[in-house]
Formats: structure tokens, C-alpha cells, sequence
């Protein structure tokens, strides 16, 4: 019940790019992921992670591996992607429960 865990935030195919393993235009897809910590059933947002895949050749590229002519494009849309409202759950009630013990002392 602790560990992290990566939930699909995003997901568009990349137009007038060319695939480098087979050379193949418009069979790129990237994906963005948050990265979410949990503990118990308390999830806290960690980060995103990037994939990108070809459809014809299957060649997969992740987060470390993206060539430099994607990089960029990738960069905008992981800055364009939000992470999802219940992801900041747990960081909510922690602030909850400091509030309100320091307001039970007094």
C-alpha cells in the first residue's frame, strides 16, 4: 500500500515528425504520466514522466531516452498538462490535521 504509481494525464499524437528507428511521419504518440506517491490511501503528487511510442514500429522511447528534435515539443506539453484534482488529496488533509492541532492547543 506504499509506493508510486503512474496515472495517464495525457495523451496526443505528434504531427510532421518522423519516427527516427523506421522514419515513418505521423506515428509518433507521446503520453504524459504523473507520478503519484502513495501512502495508505493518501496520494501525493510527485511529478510527470513523458513516454513516446511509434505505432508502426513499436519503438518506445521514455522519459531519459527522447531525441532532441521531440524534446522541446514534449517539455511544452508536459508544461500544458495538469495534474488531476484528487492527486493533491493528501497533501490537503495533512495541512488539515497541522491546523487544526495547532489550533487545539491554544
Amino acid at each position: 500500500m506504499i509506493g508510486t504509481v503512474n496515472r495517464l494525464t495525457a495523451q496526443e499524437s505528434l504531427k510532421n515528425i518522423a519516427c527516427d528507428h523506421c522514419k515513418e511521419t505521423n506515428s509518433l504518440e507521446a503520453k504524459i504520466y504523473s507520478t503519484i506517491f502513495v501512502l495508505k490511501i493518501l496520494p501525493f503528487v510527485n511529478g510527470k514522466i513523458a513516454k513516446v511510442e511509434c505505432k508502426s514500429c513499436k519503438k518506445a522511447y521514455d522519459n531519459y531516452s527522447i531525441p532532441n528534435n521531440l524534446h522541446s515539443r514534449i517539455e511544452l506539453l508536459k508544461s500544458e498538462t495538469k495534474h488531476p484534482w484528487f492527486s493533491y488529496i493528501g497533501y490537503i488533509l495533512i495541512g488539515f490535521f497541522i491546523v487544526v492541532g495547532l489550533l487545539g492547543k491554544k
